[in-house]
């Protein structure tokens, strides 16, 4: 199964968003012509460009899924595909985009034959991961518990006991596809589409391994460790290869797909690669500043230099003690807000002091005003 995140099919095909059906097709043909795979054998980039122009066409070409993938209804081209869209299926797409004129020169074939083996690829499975933000900031390791089809112990995957084989389909030919004629007032109508009896392949068991029901595969449980690396984002996606389930009699296993969510933090917020924290302090400390530990997300002590006159919302900043980021060595930046805290009940002393600091004390400066003004989105 092909599928291509966070892809514009306008951007593939190369048309503009209030594009017409007409211009929408011609731009497909176009395209499909150039990177069909038998105008470029043993191409695998071309086959990759040709499926995502097929599946772009799929799109656009269809008034629903166009409105749905226009007003952002959908994250992945492939969620518009139950099944899944592989190269077979684009080959179809393309046959009966070109009808009769499939036939012509430069192509090694008239028509489409059934696909070359009984194999398909196995589905892409999808699961959330919750990370606290300690969790990503350090980087961890998770075993996770999926339900997941495995390939079938009893015929190794391919979906028919040892000793059996495969036959040509009959209701096909062989072929893996099939022609139903319909008649209408404006005449006859051929359709050619997918065999349902071989699924395409052109070929059948001559017995099915009764373990699978000829699937090759049985539904099992795993537990799967999942490596997270420091830094990772929220909504990213880290893809576990060959864990999705397995193909179909032989193919080849789809991918687990693991969809990081990170869970809130009460102190410290990611902002990119910076983590922002506060930090309360006292009066006297804002006045006469000094030296204080701050203890870090993972546990790490920090010592901290809190100048001489801190005002409310006042940060510093400590370089490399950020979020790390992903395929560096580096780190964004740890910023702390200052709160002041204000005691709510004095002792004597303490009031007779404060008193005596009031007679003495002058009103704030003009400069230190609108900084803290500014700090809140006020205008001085």
């Amino acid at each position: 199964m092909a599928t291509y995140s966070n892809i514009d099919p306008y951007e593939v095909l190369g048309v503009s968003r209030d594009a017409s059906l007409d211009e929408i097709k011609r731009a497909y043909r176009q395209l499909a012509m150039k990177y069909h795979p038998d105008k470029n054998p043993g191409d695998p980039n071309a086959e990759e460009k040709f499926k995502r122009i097929s599946e772009a066409y799929q799109i656009l070409s269809n008034p629903q899924k166009r409105s749905m993938y226009d007003r952002g209804g959908m994250t992945d081209m492939g969620d518009m595909f139950s099944g899944g869209f592989d190269i077979y299926d684009a080959m179809s797409l393309f046959e009966q985009m070109m009808g009769d004129m499939f036939d012509f020169g430069g192509f090694g074939r008239s028509r489409p034959q059934a696909r070359k083996s009984y194999q398909r690829q196995g589905e892409s499975l999808r699961v959330a991961m919750d990370l606290s933000m300690k969790e990503i900031y350090t980087g961890t390791e998770k075993t996770i518990t999926i339900s997941r089809y495995d390939t079938c112990a009893t015929c190794k995957g391919k979906g028919y006991p040892p000793g059996e084989s495969l036959k040509q389909c009959p209701q096909c030919g062989g072929r893996g596809r099939i022609i139903q004629v319909t008649r209408g007032l404006i005449g006859t109508i051929k359709r050619e589409s997918t065999c349902p009896t071989c699924e395409g392949t052109g070929h059948i068991p001559t017995k099915i391994c009764t373990d699978c029901q000829g699937r090759g595969r049985a539904k099992v449980e795993e537990r799967i460790k999942v490596k997270i690396p420091a830094g990772i984002g929220d909504g990213q996606i880290l893809r576990v290869p060959g864990k999705g389930n397995a193909g179909i009699t032989g193919g080849s296993p789809g991918d687990l797909l693991v969809i990081i969510r990170q869970i809130p933090d009460k102190k410290f917020v990611r902002q990119g690669s910076n983590i922002l924290t506060s930090f309360p302090i006292k009066i006297s400390t804002a006045v006469l500043g000094g030296k204080r530990t701050f203890t870090h997300i993972d546990g790490e002590k920090i010592e901290i230099e809190i100048p001489q006159g801190t005002q409310f919302g006042d940060t510093i900043k400590i370089k490399n003690k950020g979020m790390p980021i992903p395929g560096s060595t580096r780190k964004g930046d740890l910023i702390i807000h200052f709160v002041i805290i204000v005691p709510d009940k004095l002792t004597r002393k303490q009031k007779e002091l404060m008193e005596q600091f009031a007679k003495d004390e002058k009103q704030p400066g003009k400069n230190i005003i609108d900084r803290i003004m500014r700090r809140f989105g006020l205008s001085p």
